[in-house]
């Protein structure tokens, strides 16, 4: 983890704002607040009820989670980014956002 957090402040002065989504799907809402205060990484996290993580994968085309989803400055949303935040080619990221 220590890695994605490098990697969200890297993200962050590329003007990139990372969010974590978490579905409610098999995980308590008490387990998850404590798993986020855990892992302590400097990003928002919002957790989902079923009905908006059902709208999200069905709205960005995705199969399951975890999933990422690149939306430019604008939201316009950018396809072909399927990266965990530790292993992002920053190179990569530049192009698509450019």
């Amino acid at each position: 983890m220590r890695k994605s957090a490098d990697n969200i402040a890297k993200l962050r002065a590329k003007g990139v704002e990372v969010i974590y989504l978490c579905t409610n799907r098999g995980v308590r809402q008490k387990d998850w607040e404590k798993k986020v205060a855990e892992l302590n990484l400097n990003a928002p996290h919002i957790y989902m009820n079923s009905s908006l993580s059902t709208e999200i994968l069905s709205f960005f085309d995705l199969s399951a989670y975890p999933s990422h989803v690149l939306l430019d400055q604008n939201g316009k949303y950018i396809p072909d980014f399927h990266t965990r935040i530790a292993t992002i080619d920053f190179e990569y990221l530049g192009r698509l956002l450019e």
